[in-house]
């Protein structure tokens, strides 16, 4: 059985129940949460440079030898950095490849049945050595269904439902097409259930030059850190997280699986393709012209389609002899035909810090191993970072000042597919991480450009990620000149957010493995990296994903790599040896009134419309307000923090905040109330996303939306209940 979606975790003892008052370090009990970490200054980049190196000698997909190949090193390197324990736990769950003999192709076929064009199914190498290795996998979509479909190609622009959307109202049908759509607005397994939704039997993804080749052919890569014409963006097309075989439960020995038929899989094809094969593609296709929202880079009026000119009516290009039907996807060699069904291997190496003073309370550091193919940014930017924190933590604790509370850092495996190695795990200790876990702290990618730092978090992590941003030096030395010293001042200045002083966060979606943790356990996360001008840097998930992109265009000094590094080791430190958690209510409750003003902006004539109001939000908003302002001003300020107990109860009460927006009636996945991935874009956090699934249907269940009203307003006044510290039994 091959060893697929390797993961290594560092983790806790989960059967450790009591309340441990063991001897520690003064200087890790600060009570000043603003003191700097005495450890982030010691982060090497020469550290992080000879780590990045080594995680991308080879590809190392998910379940590959080369990803084990990672995993030992990972592995290797926790034992020598003087942790407690290292642990691999397995999981056994479903992956998906290509046929290395027979690529996935898309055809062009004339009236005869004969190809006149093919695309190639493999990118071609361009610099690094490695790019030649004959580890590379073809072209492809992760759990992609098998299948050759011929129809028709009708081009959907950027694949949203309000695309979809637009060609129904222009009287231009999917169903029985194969739909062509560019990456760049929504996450490609959203695109891939729409496309289902509305007929399509075959989905073909490129990525247009506007958005990835902006600056033109003289930077793409190896000159510049833009996507060549052949490039190709790879990435699953599953729309759920974790092994599709055990949805809500862990791939343990024991678990029920069901058939991979039953599973909530893709029933279409899907491929990606280079913009130069595109091209072929879009400059013969038929049908009025695109709108010019969906007009892009490449030299060719952009059409709708269906179908492509017929001969002698205006073809252009090397395809002019197109006929009917010039249309075909061949994806019989994909590994579900062969090996889809074949149950692999996913393994977790565990390692743990263990706290001096709270080793029952879990602060966590993420970053997942697995990569499409060398993935030098996505994510072993983030590995080389995870290495070199658990170095200085490990040192520190041999030198006899351990953490007050327990450390893990986490290796996750096969999070490409869909998040698996962190669901999993998540699933199988989800009554552990729920009552003792501090925060999650992810860090999927260190590096994808040189501009500014970008956060995602919990509204309770606000004020922690301005605090330790404002500790850690400014990487850029032209931004230092321009009087902006720290992290926190070219965040700032490049991300401000409306009506505040402070810069954006955004809201937590699903684009890594903090997602089950948050949208599953309620547990507060943050995912922090540091990007260019564009959110997604062109190269990503590509062939030329390389040493080379970061060591010599991206990071040279890899000066921005050790900035991340080190505002991920503060936030640890932050979070791990604070007497008191830095975590900041006030903060919610304003995020809460201003998400609950923009809701009834969108949906406030409608609602009223329907009699449904929304002064409960409101009231409860007061109340958790008023609860906030109390607990971190008149209670806090009589805690002696010197008293164990209090300080441990105070703690619990604002761990617990985050818990009350769990919805625990859902079996799992998605089930905070106040945020989750939004289900036109999974990639984007969506507030109050359920309630704004059930207001853009076409018919609203109004009854559920007065459901859903009633239930988040409960929980906004649960969560003012738990600062209370009290049951306040209404009618005494």
């Amino acid at each position: 059985m091959p060893l697929t979606g390797i993961q290594i975790v560092l983790l806790a003892d989960l059967l450790l129940l009591t309340y441990s008052c063991l001897p520690y370090s003064g200087q890790w009990n600060r009570k000043n949460d603003r003191e700097k970490s005495p450890l982030s200054d010691g982060v090497s980049s020469e550290n992080l440079r000879t780590h990045l190196r080594q995680l991308t000698r080879e590809p190392h997909v998910a379940g590959t030898e080369e990803e084990l190949d990672t995993a030992r090193y990972v592995r290797d390197k926790f034992l020598e950095y003087h942790l407690d324990s290292v642990k691999v736990v397995p999981y056994d769950v479903l992956l998906s490849y290509p046929d290395r003999e027979k690529p996935n192709k898309v055809y062009v076929l004339d009236e005869a049945g004969d190809i006149v064009f093919s695309t190639l199914g493999h990118q071609k190498p361009l610099y690094a050595p490695e790019e030649s290795s004959h580890r590379v996998f073809p072209t492809f979509n992760a759990y992609s269904a098998p299948g050759q479909p011929i129809g028709d190609l009708v081009y959907v622009g950027y694949g949203r439902r309000e695309d979809f959307e637009f060609l129904v109202a222009e009287g231009i049908s999917v169903k029985g097409s194969i739909v062509l759509a560019r990456y760049g607005k929504s996450f490609r397994a959203n695109i891939v259930k729409f496309a289902m939704e509305y007929g399509a039997i075959g989905v073909i993804f490129y990525s247009d030059p506007m958005e990835y080749a902006s600056q033109g052919e003289g930077l793409v890569y190896p000159n510049g850190k833009y996507l060549p014409d052949m490039g190709v963006q790879s990435g699953t097309v599953k729309w759920t997280d974790g092994d599709p075989t055990t949805p809500h439960r862990p791939s343990v020995p024991g678990t029920y699986r069901i058939p991979e038929s039953e599973a909530e899989l893709p029933r279409i094809p899907a491929q990606p393709i280079g913009y130069r094969e595109a091209k072929k593609l879009l400059e013969n296709l038929a049908g009025a012209e695109a709108p010019s929202r969906w007009q892009g880079a490449l030299n060719v009026t952009y059409r709708l389609g269906p179908g492509f000119v017929r001969p002698g009516i205006g073809g252009t290009g090397s395809l002019r002899d197109f006929g009917e039907p010039p249309r075909c996807m061949d994806l019989r060699g994909r590994g579900s035909v062969e090996r889809h069904g074949i149950a692999a291997r996913s393994r977790t190496a565990v390692r743990r810090g263990r706290g001096s003073l709270e080793p029952d309370r879990y602060v966590i550091l993420g970053n997942h191993r697995d990569a499409w193919i060398f993935g030098a940014v996505d994510p072993s930017s983030g590995t080389a970072s995870l290495l070199e924190a658990a170095r200085l933590y490990g040192e520190a604790a041999k030198a006899g000042n351990p953490p007050r509370r327990t450390l893990l850092f986490c290796s996750w495996g096969a999070e490409e597919y869909g998040l698996i190695g962190s669901t999993e795990w998540v699933e199988e200790y989800a009554n552990a991480l729920a009552d003792r876990t501090v925060i999650n702290l992810n860090v999927d990618i260190s590096v994808s450009g040189n501009k500014t730092l970008r956060a995602i978090g919990s509204p309770l992590s606000f004020q922690s990620l301005y605090s330790t941003t404002k500790k850690v030096g400014n990487p850029n030395p032209e931004e230092v000149k321009d009087g902006r010293p720290t992290v926190f001042d070219t965040w700032l200045h490049n991300s401000p957010s409306e009506n505040t002083d402070f810069p954006t966060v955004e809201t937590l979606g699903c684009t890594s493995d903090y997602a089950p943790f948050v949208h599953f356990l309620g547990i507060p996360s943050i995912d922090i990296t540091y990007n260019g001008e564009i959110e997604d840097y062109p190269l990503y998930h590509s062939l030329y994903e390389t040493f080379h992109l970061v060591d010599y265009l991206l990071d040279q000094s890899f000066n921005y790599t050790k900035a991340v590094t080190q505002v991920w080791m503060e936030l640890a430190d932050h979070y791990a040896n604070s007497a008191l958690l830095p975590f900041d209510v006030r903060d919610y409750s304003k995020f809460l009134r201003q998400q609950s003003q923009g809701f009834w902006k969108t949906f406030g004539n409608l609602l009223e419309k329907h009699n449904v109001s929304l002064d409960s939000w409101s009231s409860a908003i007061d109340n958790l307000t008023s609860a906030a302002e109390f607990f971190h001003g008149e209670h806090r300020e009589s805690l002696d923090l010197d008293e164990p107990y209090q300080v441990r109860r105070f703690n619990d009460e604002l761990m617990a905040v985050e818990r009350v927006f769990i919805n625990t009636m859902l079996p799992s996945g998605n089930r905070h109330m106040i945020y989750r991935p939004s289900s036109s874009n999974s990639y984007a956090g969506q507030v109050f996303g359920n309630l704004v699934d059930l207001m853009v249907a076409s018919d609203p269940d109004w009854n559920e939306v007065k459901v859903g009203v009633s239930i988040i307003a409960q929980m906004i006044q649960s969560a003012a209940n738990t600062l209370m510290g009290s049951i306040n039994v209404r009618g005494f």
